[in-house]
């Protein structure tokens, strides 16, 4: 039996993420972001993930980055999560994709420089 009583509104609320959702997915975008290694929080940095108030954490980066390096990275967390190929993020935002990648490449640590030991003798 069709239940009459309900309304479109009903239907969207119920579609509406939960909190605990939305806290996390702030939370992947701030991490892929590396947001961590600007965190004024020691838990943040030592996990390299958010690990604190993502709303803060997202606020800072809306405040010291660019619109396409969020768009970038948020178009790329989507496909990421969504299962989707990295071509459809490049389909989807060549200018933001790129911005984001040299964000990243640019506050990512670089990997430590191996030199071969000297003889002193």
């Amino acid at each position: 039996m069709i239940d009459r009583t309900r309304t479109y509104d009903d239907d969207m609320s119920a579609a509406q993420p939960s909190e605990e959702y939305v806290r996390a997915l702030e939370r992947a975008l701030c991490t892929t972001l590396e947001m961590p290694r600007l965190c004024m929080q020691k838990r943040c940095r030592r996990a390299r993930r958010c690990k604190g108030d993502p709303a803060e954490c997202r606020a800072l980066a809306e405040t010291i980055l660019t619109p396409e390096v969020i768009e970038g990275a948020t178009l790329f967390l989507s496909q990421k999560i969504e299962g989707g190929s990295f071509d459809k993020v490049v389909a989807m935002s060549a200018d933001g994709l790129e911005a984001f990648t040299l964000w990243v490449t640019h506050i990512a640590p670089s990997p430590p420089e191996h030199t071969m030991p000297t003889d002193t003798r």
